[in-house]
């Protein structure tokens, strides 16, 4: 199976693998490594994961002490494929908006609520009506 290149990894990815170092200094990556972890991370973006969310997954809870190249743990972090982003995330709501009620002026005592036609105000309500 042929190593991936750098030249064909995406461009998001590969900007985000080399920017963890600034996050975490111990996370210096070589070119291979980067070529190697980009394809991941390219589904992740792919996902609607935003970088910030990916760079935070990345870097937190790494162990005080690496004993070894940090590539191995951000694989295996990466190896679970993110869930999909739900569509009222993306700004874009499922149904359309309620309208809220109007305000109404309560007939007892002036207070705003809202309600579909003048009243009275809930506390207003409880009272006997004075006649």
């Amino acid at each position: 199976m042929p190593q991936p290149t750098l030249a064909e990894a995406d461009e998001q990815a590969v900007a985000l693998l080399a920017s963890l170092r600034i996050a975490d200094p111990r996370l210096i990556l070589s070119r291979r490594e980067v070529a190697q972890l980009a394809p991941a991370v390219a589904q992740w973006l792919a996902a609607g994961v935003g970088p910030r969310q990916i760079t935070g997954t990345l870097t937190t809870g790494l162990p005080d002490r690496l004993r070894a190249r940090p590539a191995r743990i951000l694989a295996f972090r990466l190896s679970e494929p993110p869930l999909a982003v739900p569509e009222s995330a993306t700004g874009v709501p499922r149904t359309s908006p309620v309208n809220p009620l109007p305000w109404q002026t309560c007939d007892g005592c002036e207070r705003a609520f809202r309600a579909a036609e003048p009243s009275r105000c809930r506390d207003c309500r409880e009272l006997p009506v004075a006649c």
